[in-house]
């Protein structure tokens, strides 16, 4: 049997437009993908800044436009199919004047936006009391509030549903604030209601929400 040799591409977007891969300078490359109910997704590397100046100049940018947490997003891709996704969490240590340095770039997976919104009324600002519906369904509308707070606020996070499954319909009572990505968190670890179930979320923002029971088969002899 041939092994294929793993290409891998580490893209990044700025504002949702590729600006390029700049794998060929991404060193320590490390990415996971979580259960949602375990936590967000992330990618790191280390990239010299040297280096990575170059790669934006190249390109029409500077080291300065493109470090924006949240704006700046990574997707890594493995012989031209997308793995994960992310956006940049936290501003890396960078200092032009001083002399050259890697910098420590994280990105973490799209949940982790839905941990700055909290389910509420718009209007009273108040917790939105008992909601009822089918948990995918419920789930999914949280995740478009979470969109609309964040257009209202000037930038939509940009998250489109994709497939969801039709599960059990569930009761909830919101008495307290609660963040959406806690709560989405919390019904996927339900072992009663609706079961166990995960959000899944694509790179590009699409998500879908499949019950534990159709995720499909366990892979044991992949190389």
């Amino acid at each position: 049997m041939t092994l294929q040799t793993a290409q891998y591409e580490v893209r990044l977007y700025l504002n949702g437009s590729l600006i390029g891969d700049c794998r060929r300078i991404a060193q320590e490359l490390q990415y996971a993908r979580r259960r949602t109910k375990v936590g967000a997704d992330s990618i790191d590397f280390t990239i010299n800044d040297v280096l990575f100046d170059e790669w934006c100049k190249e390109r029409g940018m500077t080291i300065n436009n493109m470090l924006k947490p949240l704006a700046l997003e990574c997707r890594v891709v493995r012989n031209g199919t997308e793995l994960v996704g992310g956006f940049l969490a936290t501003m890396p240590a960078y200092n032009p004047l001083q002399t050259s340095a890697n910098l420590n770039m994280h990105f973490d997976g799209f949940l982790n936006l839905l941990g700055g919104v909290y389910i509420r009324n718009t209007t009273t600002n108040l917790p939105i009391g008992t909601v009822t519906g089918a948990a995918g369904t419920l789930v999914s509308n949280q995740i478009q509030f979470a969109n609309t707070v964040s257009t209202n606020a000037g930038k939509s996070y940009g998250f489109t549903a994709g497939h969801i499954d039709t599960l059990t319909s569930i009761t909830h009572t919101f008495e307290n604030y609660k963040t959406v990505k806690d709560w989405i968190c919390d019904r996927c670890d339900n072992a009663t209601g609706a079961g166990p179930f995960d959000v899944y979320f694509h790179p590009d923002k699409t998500y879908d929400i499949y019950a534990d029971a159709n995720f499909g088969d366990v892979i044991t002899d992949w190389v």
